[in-house]
């Protein structure tokens, strides 16, 4: 099974040789592009660095441009179930 995540990556500097990876994951709904916005800080204290900001696998169930990890909204009775749990 091949499974692949589309990804930006943000290579350093053409001189700079890569010594380390960081692989920043977005939030729900958004994608690789909105989480890339931080290397433009960061690279410049990571000259070395290869960045890789991927897509989520899925669609967003709320946002059909952004993307998501898992989904958040629960439609079987098992997720009821674990919403209920007795904790006292």
């Amino acid at each position: 099974m091949t499974f692949c995540l589309d990804t930006k990556l943000i290579k350093p500097d053409s001189d700079k040789e890569i010594k380390n990876i960081v692989i920043l994951l977005h939030g729900y709904g958004g994608d690789g592009n909105d989480i890339a916005q931080v290397v433009l800080n960061w690279k410049r204290f990571l000259p070395n660095t290869l960045f890789v900001c991927p897509n989520a696998p899925e669609v967003c169930s709320i946002n059909p441009l952004g993307y998501q990890w898992f989904c958040l909204l629960y439609t079987s009775d098992a997720a009821d179930e674990r919403s209920s749990v007795d904790l006292g």
